[in-house]
Order: C-alpha cells, then structure tokens, then sequence
C-alpha cells in the first residue's frame, strides 16, 4: 500500500528539520570561534562571523525555528551596522554579546530538546517491552 503524499512529505520534512536540530551544536561551536576570533582581531573573523548568522537568520525560519532566526536576524542587522561603519575592535563588537549568548542558547535548547525527546522515546519502548521473567 502506498503511502499518502502528504505522509511522505511530511515525514520527509520532520526528517530534514531532524537533521537541521541535529547540526545546531556544531553551528553554536562555529559561531562561538568566529565570535571569539573576532574579538581577537583575526582578519576576517567580523565577515565569517556575519556570514554564519546571516545562514542561522535564513535556515532557522526555513525549518520551522522562527526564534533561531528572529534572534539571529536582530544580530545581523546590528553587526551590519557595525561592519558597515568599519567597526571591527573588541570594543565595538563587545556589545553584540549578549544577543549572541542567546542566540547560543536558543540553539542550544533546540539541540537538547531533540535529545530529550529521543531518550524519552526509548525509555517508552523500553518500558512497553515484555519482561522476560
């Protein structure tokens, strides 16, 4: 029997949101070195930053965590400002770090309420099984 359509999209997309929740500790760790690099001063450390959150601000939405990307839109629109007026020091940076921690953390949270749901799925499969006493 075939399956509906709209099944096989759907569970194609769960899949794809699955996988993008799945990816979010390895884009914070990006993130979290392209914001360090760049109160470093590393040349080029201020655009790798923006063009990690610029990508956050879009695929957040695009997979259905509106919150990743409305966080992430506000922090490109502010360090546009900043790059645009050539302000790439320590200093002038420094105030981004507050919406980047959330942004952090709202990823974060995403990331870890993936793991939550799947451990408790296991402990209810476990707990359906027979004994085997």
């Amino acid at each position: 029997m075939a399956h509906e359509p709209a099944q096989t999209l759907s569970a194609a997309l769960r899949a794809l949101r699955d996988g993008y929740r799945t990816e979010l500790p390895a884009k914070i760790r990006a993130l979290d070195a392209a914001w360090a690099a760049a109160l470093a001063g590393e040349e080029q450390s201020a655009e790798k930053l923006r063009a990690l959150i610029h990508n956050l601000s879009g695929s957040g939405a695009v997979f259905g965590f509106v919150e990743i990307s409305r966080r992430a839109a506000a922090i490109e629109r502010d360090l546009d400002a900043l790059l645009d007026r050539g302000a790439t020091s320590a200093a002038e940076l420094l105030p981004l770090a507050p919406a980047i921690e959330a942004l952090a953390d709202t990823c974060l949270r995403y990331a870890s309420a993936r793991l939550t749901a799947e451990a408790t799925s296991a402990t209810a499969s476990e707990s359906i099984r027979p004994s085997s006493a």
